[in-house]
């Protein structure tokens, strides 16, 4: 257990809906995106009593750079789980400003961001649902390097660190390291492993009395496949893997499926 607690230190969950990576859209152009997602797990390790739930999450987020150095993202989702039917789950919004840019000769790129997500109140009292209090606030920082040998990339990774903090509770930390391979501007593939801690007192989780993990010391460490295939005007489709290698104090044994399809338009 002490080893993959390390390991999640080391390689800074789900959560990480926004958009992190240290590379931009194309400036004044628009970018949609709906996602589906299919998850389940079967048990919530250090749990007073056993509880399962197979949930279903839809999500729709629309992105815009007006600038070369920034970037703007709003972002709803609606979640159906075992203890709640189909309904609103939360709302949230992004800034990210680009500070250095490997694409145009730096060494690395290098982004800032900060968020604002509104949650649902229910949720919060449901153990399917990380987020830690009804606003949370969030500050991160992700660095990359694209390799570029051709005129289009073949190889990319970057990582990506985040500290947040809710209306109630301890802050919590969260962060990914992820690979890239791009073949052809056609077909892309990623793997990637994502941390999610919380940096609560308690050391249970208590499903039947369950008033959210903001105060409870929770861990996790997921690992991500995915395969991502691009039209030539008509965006992305993305079909992501995740599976949870280790979990503290949150659903253990843990499996999502997630197909979204991303379109690029520009109204001017």
């Amino acid at each position: 257990m002490n080893f993959f607690f390390l390991l999640s230190l080391l390689f800074p969950v789900l959560g990480l809906a926004f958009d992190v990576k240290p590379w931009f859209r194309r400036p004044f152009e628009f970018e949609g995106d709906a996602a589906f997602i299919l998850s389940h797990y079967p048990s919530i390790q250090n749990a007073t009593s056993h509880y399962s739930s197979t949930d279903q999450l839809l999500r729709f987020d629309l992105g815009v750079a007006p600038t070369p150095s920034w970037d703007f993202q709003i972002e709803t989702e609606c979640e159906r789980t075992r203890k709640n039917a189909w309904s609103y789950l939360s709302f949230g919004m992004q800034a990210r400003r680009l500070w250095f840019d490997d694409i145009l000769g730096d060494t690395v790129s290098l982004t800032t961001n900060f968020s604002f997500r509104a949650v649902a109140a229910r949720f919060l009292r449901d153990p399917s649902c990380l987020y830690h209090g009804n606003i949370n606030f969030e500050g991160g920082v992700a660095l990359g390097k694209e390799y570029a040998p051709w005129e289009s990339w073949t190889n990319r990774f970057y990582l990506y660190a985040l500290l947040g903090i809710g209306n109630k509770g301890a802050p919590y930390f969260s962060g990914l390291f992820s690979l890239e391979r791009n073949f052809c501007d056609r077909h892309q593939f990623e793997g990637k492993l994502s941390t999610l801690i919380g940096f609560g007192d308690h050391d249970s989780v208590h499903p039947r009395h369950f008033h959210g993990y903001a105060s409870i010391q929770h861990r996790s460490l997921d690992l991500t496949v995915g395969y991502h295939y691009l039209f030539d005007i008509w965006g992305k489709i993305n079909c992501l893997l995740t599976y949870r290698l280790y979990a503290h104090c949150c659903p253990e044994h843990f499996w999502s499926l997630e197909f979204s399809y991303c379109f690029p338009f520009c109204p001017f």
